[in-house]
C-alpha cells in the first residue's frame, strides 16, 4: 500500500502553528521512500594532550583563526593533518 504525502502548507502564524501540529502528524509530510539511514558517528576517537606554547606563538595562532573564521583549536588540527599529509 503506497503512503500518499501531503502537501506541506505555508506555515501559519506560530501562535497557529502549535495548534496546528496538536491536529496533524508531522509524519504524514516525510517521503519514508526517500529517507536514508543514519551512518554509524564516525568520527574517530580523539585525545586530549597538553601543548605548551609560548605567548606570542598562542597569539599568532589566535589572530590566525580569526583570519581564517575558525577556533585556534580547529586550525591547530588542521595544521597538523595538513603537514601528516605530506610525510
Amino acid at each position: 500500500m503506497e503512503q500518499s504525502i501531503k502537501e506541506l502548507a505555508t506555515l501559519p502564524p506560530e501562535t497557529e502553528e502549535e495548534a496546528s501540529w496538536k491536529v496533524h502528524d508531522a509524519t504524514d509530510y516525510l517521503d519514508w521512500t526517500q529517507s536514508e539511514e543514519i551512518p554509524p558517528d564516525l568520527t574517530p576517537p580523539t585525545t586530549t594532550i597538553s601543548l605548551h606554547l609560548a605567548d606570542s606563538q598562542l597569539d599568532a595562532l589566535k589572530q590566525a583563526a580569526h583570519i581564517h573564521k575558525m577556533p585556534y583549536q580547529s586550525l591547530i588540527r588542521m595544521w597538523i593533518q595538513e603537514k601528516l599529509k605530506e610525510q
